[in-house]
């Protein structure tokens, strides 16, 4: 019974492990895609100023 016990253990663990690596990659990539959501929001003023800029000229 013990060696069961122990087996359910290590494969929790493992799943947990597992989780947790997936939860702490998911964290990651939505933080750099605010970033590059931030970043192409500034290119997009950017770009829509000089439009402005050779309209007017």
């Amino acid at each position: 019974m013990s060696g069961q016990i122990s087996q359910e253990n290590v494969l929790r663990e493992k799943y947990v492990k597992k989780l947790t690596d997936q939860e702490n990659k998911f964290e990651k990539i939505s933080s750099e895609i605010k970033t590059i959501d931030k970043d192409l929001e500034g290119l997009n003023d950017n770009i829509s100023k000089k439009m402005d800029k050779l309209r007017v000229s």
